[in-house]
């Protein structure tokens, strides 16, 4: 991504090519990783705190077996969420799908990450799940909390980790 005018959070040190999910939320702005630097369930913020309780304590995945990231990956992405914008950050998320090796399954949190993904070519056969975004906005919707550990329980059992 060097070829972009703009910053980004690290991966988390856990996070691995080899992984079986990878997981898409919609953004890093608004979030501990301004301050951290890395796109972590570990992060002080409650869109982090909740899928760390969700996805560790009420499903059961390690946090080595998924890559956290955004769709759109650059911390001062301001409201540009367009058509141009989508297709532009789906050919990354392709190299991002095309190195992990192992992936099975991609799980997609929030209406404007999974918007972006109609524009992602998939040559492997992964799973996509489509989920509420974390946020406490986003899990304020009726049955969000649910949809979520639903989705993440579908992607334990896709990613074989059951």
């Amino acid at each position: 991504m060097d070829e972009f005018d703009s910053s980004f959070p690290e991966f988390a040190e856990e996070a691995v090519y080899t992984a079986p999910i990878l997981a898409l939320l919609q953004d890093p702005g608004n979030s501990d990783a301004e301050n951290t630097g890395v796109c972590s369930i570990d992060n002080e913020d409650p869109t982090s705190t909740n899928q760390k309780e969700i996805i560790e304590t009420e499903v059961g995945i390690n946090r080595e077996d998924i890559v956290f990231w955004n769709f759109f990956a650059p911390f001062d992405i301001g409201k540009d969420f367009g058509i141009e914008s989508q297709e532009r950050w789906a050919k990354e998320v392709e190299k991002l799908i095309d190195i992990m090796e192992e992936l099975k399954v991609v799980v997609v949190c929030g209406e404007k990450a999974w918007k972006g993904m109609r524009f992602v070519k998939l040559d492997k056969n992964i799973t996509l799940i489509a989920a509420p975004h974390p946020s406490s906005r986003g899990l304020a919707q009726p049955k969000a909390r649910d949809k979520l550990e639903e989705a993440w329980k579908r992607a334990k059992e896709m990613a074989n980790l059951t």
